[in-house]
């Protein structure tokens, strides 16, 4: 009877490593659809958003031959206006047309995110995941309206991909790589002010990684400018061409000038801002600890470094002018979902070992201490990849 007992333990432990993965993707794909569902609810409200209200006035103004703001003034850049207008081309001057441009935001960006995540050899169930977070946690910041934060976001997930989810283990972007992602972000600061941040740090992360010499530097910083600003200036070139462009930039001026209001109270700040942070790190946390008592190291490398960035550039722009909008939040998804994930492939992979028998935690080349290793480094070495037991 104990070896049976023993032998039927041991096969449930092998079932549920298999059947995990499987519970994991249903469950992802039940939030995606819930996610997705309650979003496609809102496309029969009939009433909008102040700010949709705003945008979908400034985009029929292009529709009906205006330039942009010569008619209808609002404070979001000009890209914004485009976006809106074809949306309702395509759908009609309708709330519907105008919620539907946050469906099809949130659809691009969790596909982005999976592709992403799948880049960086995540399982499925993991990737989707994330997806499905990503799409409920819109949501929660009130991103069921079509903010133009939202409608940002898949080129912020789009330089994410470029970023990491297609580049070889290690390597840092080629030039038009840097090129593709300054040109997103370019598109992203003509859509929201608010990404204005994320990619300064982003740019200056890029631009540093791996060599200090000053070519290499100057090749990449000019080839993401290049891109940024290429972006920017497609955007304005029908206002330009106009003779338009140098009013809008005034107004602009002047409005965001006077956009800052005094620094609000305590609880204010726990409300918009720290609590929703609690609540968005939260998965992360989970990761962080699990990873920590896995492999006893948390897992830094350069997508950490990156998202990190990316994730200190949104929170920037969420409090500089202290209105702590809960909405501005949700450009720090893009990151703040896998950015603890998408370093995994970069940790070792634990294999089931006999007590008193040493396993590695490094790649076959790397599995015995290099020859110029001092001696107390070899021996904490050896500490590291035994179990501690030796018979």
């Amino acid at each position: 009877m104990f070896f049976n007992h023993a032998e039927a333990s041991a096969r449930a432990g092998r079932a549920l490593p298999s059947i995990l993965p499987a519970a994991l993707l249903a469950g992802a794909i039940m939030l995606l659809l819930l996610a997705f569902y309650a979003r496609l609810k809102t496309l029969g409200v009939t009433t909008f958003d102040g700010d949709e209200y705003a945008f979908a006035l400034v985009g029929r103004d292009l529709l009906h031959g205006q330039q942009p703001h010569t008619g209808i003034f609002d404070n979001k850049p000009v890209g914004l206006n485009y976006v809106f207008a074809l949306a309702q081309a395509l759908g009609g001057e309708s709330v519907a047309a105008i919620r539907a441009v946050g469906l099809v935001a949130t659809g691009l960006s969790a596909m982005l995110i999976f592709r992403s995540v799948r880049g960086l050899q995540m399982p499925a169930s993991v990737a989707l995941g994330l997806a499905a977070l990503f799409a409920t946690q819109t949501l929660y910041l009130g991103g069921w309206a079509s903010m133009s934060e939202l409608v940002a976001v898949p080129l912020l997930c789009l330089a994410n991909y470029l970023m990491l989810g297609r580049q070889p283990e290690g390597n840092p972007p080629a030039i038009p790589t840097l090129l593709a992602i300054g040109a997103a972000y370019g598109l992203c600061a003509q859509i929201t002010y608010l990404t204005l941040p994320a990619f300064g740090l982003v740019a200056l992360g890029l631009t540093l990684e791996r060599h200090l010499r000053w070519r290499p530097l100057f090749t990449r910083g000019l080839s993401i400018g290049i891109g940024f600003v290429t972006a920017m200036g497609l955007v304005w070139l029908p206002q330009l061409l106009s003779g338009g462009l140098l009013p809008y930039l005034a107004e602009q001026a002047q409005y965001h000038g006077d956009y800052r209001v005094p620094t609000p109270p305590l609880w204010h700040w726990r409300s918009n801002l720290i609590e929703p942070l609690i609540v968005l790190g939260a998965p992360s946390l989970v990761a962080g600890i699990l990873y920590a008592a896995s492999y006893r190291r948390l897992p830094l490398d350069r997508a950490t470094w990156l998202l990190g960035l990316q994730l200190a550039g949104a929170i920037i722009a969420a409090s500089a002018s202290n209105r702590l909008y809960m909405h501005y939040l949700i450009l720090a998804l893009p990151c703040w979902w896998w950015g603890i994930y998408a370093n995994r492939r970069s940790m070792p992979t634990p294999s089931p070992v006999r007590p008193g028998t040493c396993r590695s935690t490094r790649s076959p080349a790397m599995a015995s201490p290099s020859p110029s290793m001092p001696l107390r480094t070899e021996v904490r070495f050896l500490g590291s990849t035994c179990d501690g037991r030796f018979g």
